[in-house]
């Protein structure tokens, strides 16, 4: 059963179809309480659980907790809190691991789950293969009817680290900034307000309504345009948006332009190494980033490690080499200054310091930062056969690859959250970044028979 069920980022697949329907989640509940009881867990310990705001959230969160009691664990909910929370929960209550529902950036008709164990670690790939295992010697079981729900609450226990986090940057003053923010009817819906607003900013809102179904849905970090409009119209300071469970950023400056993830790892980096808290001189960021990253950092005297896509990578190669600083090109960070999992709350909070420090000018706080020119893209499809099985397809990778040699690369990998495969192509020129991206997916496209996708993304 290897692999049957976890992909790059915990379980994830659309509501009502295995995985993610009550009856697995309650089996998933049951074979991880056995898992944690045999890695010696008593009947006390607590396992808590958190949830974005998506309407299938409650009914899957608590047939897995029926599965974590009769498990002989405890399982304690928090509500719905942005996943950086539950992880910082998990060591305020001394929770012995805690697990959130979530689809992250994906749309409400998916849902999911992530685990993580203390500090805020997300499972290896022989943790998953167990908890894998443990769920093929249970016999499936059918659940009681669930009952009807009262009403939906979109609210959770996030004060503790609310006010954490608020004493922790209390040197950073807001005051005299309007900042449009994009929660994405996600959840960093209630707090993300809040944390500006307690720093002193005057805050516009944008995707701070949900309803169950309206989570991502044209708004927060995978949907910069409406934001973009909020910050021209509304005369901001600078915009930031999030995903669905907020562990991502991006941020917007005050002409609507983004910054992405390897452009925030760039400024934090550098300021971190200008403090001496840059340890070994090292960032961790995953093959997804720009090639730009690792020459402008290079400048800078910093060296990048390189690793698989997937934030669990970026944190367990931080841990292993005693690195702070590490993320993604998609605005996944980890500052390990604070806590070991993804925070969109704390990474903008850190940029907004730089920010402030560089006079209010993110081209000074980014000074000598140059991206590659980049085009990236998703193509849907529906089977994932191995690429190297695709004749056309490696015959055209093997003459990009010849040509760019030394001067860019490409990049072709199926999601591992979703049903696409994503292509990404560096060069020195847009005009080669078009004309590879282009041949590359047409040539997907007709082996293997998926439609065409919208448009590419970067800087394409």
């Amino acid at each position: 059963m290897s692999g049957a069920f976890f992909g790059t980022d915990g379980i994830r697949g659309k509501v009502g179809l295995t995985p993610i329907t009550p009856e697995f989640f309650y089996r998933l509940g049951l074979a991880w309480a056995k898992i944690r009881r045999e890695a010696g867990a008593d009947a006390g310990t607590i396992v808590l659980t958190g949830r974005d705001t998506r309407e299938s959230g409650p009914e899957l969160e608590k047939a897995f907790a029926r599965g974590i009691e009769e498990g002989h664990l405890k399982a304690r909910s928090l509500g719905v809190v942005p996943t950086p929370v539950l992880c910082w929960q998990m060591g305020n209550l001394k929770a012995g691991s805690a697990a959130m529902l979530t689809a992250s950036h994906n749309p409400a008709s998916d849902n999911g789950i992530k685990f993580f164990l203390p500090p805020g670690r997300k499972l290896t790939i022989a943790e998953e293969k167990e908890v894998e295992n443990c769920l093929e010697r249970i016999a499936p079981e059918r659940l009681p009817e669930p009952q009807a729900e009262e009403g939906a609450n979109w609210g959770g226990e996030y004060r503790p680290y609310l006010e954490t986090v608020l004493g922790n940057f209390s040197d950073l003053s807001l005051k005299g900034l309007r900042i449009a923010l994009d929660t994405a009817h996600g959840a960093t819906w209630e707090i993300a307000p809040q944390l500006l607003r307690g720093l002193g900013a005057e805050v516009v809102c944008l995707g701070t309504q949900p309803d169950g179904q309206n989570i991502n849905d044209q708004v927060g970090s995978e949907h910069p345009e409406a934001l973009r409009a909020m910050v021209l119209a509304q005369k901001c300071n600078l915009g930031i948006a999030h995903d669905g469970d907020g562990d991502r950023v991006v941020l917007m400056d005050g002409d609507g332009d983004l910054l992405d993830g390897d452009q925030l790892l760039y400024i934090l980096a550098v300021n971190a190494r200008q403090r001496g808290d840059l340890p070994r001189d090292k960032v961790v960021a995953t093959v997804q980033s720009n090639v730009g990253l690792d020459q402008s950092l290079a400048a800078q005297g910093i060296e990048v490690k390189r690793v698989p896509v997937g934030d669990r990578w970026v944190s367990e190669a931080m841990h292993a080499e005693g690195l702070r600083w590490g993320g993604e090109s998609s605005g996944h960070l980890i500052c390990g200054a604070y806590q070991w999992t993804g925070d969109g709350m704390v990474a903008a909070l850190s940029a907004l310091r730089v920010w402030i420090e560089a006079g209010r000018d993110w081209s000074t706080a980014s000074k000598g930062f140059r991206k590659v020119p980049q085009g990236s893209g998703k193509l849907p499809v529906a089977r994932k056969p191995k690429l190297e099985t695709l004749p056309r397809l490696s015959k055209a990778c093997e003459e990009a690859e010849r040509e760019l040699a030394g001067t860019g690369r490409i990049m072709l990998r199926y999601s591992g959250t979703e049903a696409v495969l994503r292509i990404l192509v560096e060069a020195p020129t847009k005009e080669l970044v078009q004309h590879w991206f282009d041949r590359l997916e047409t040539i997907a496209r007709e082996e293997i028979g998926a439609p065409r996708t919208e448009d590419a993304n970067g800087d394409k």
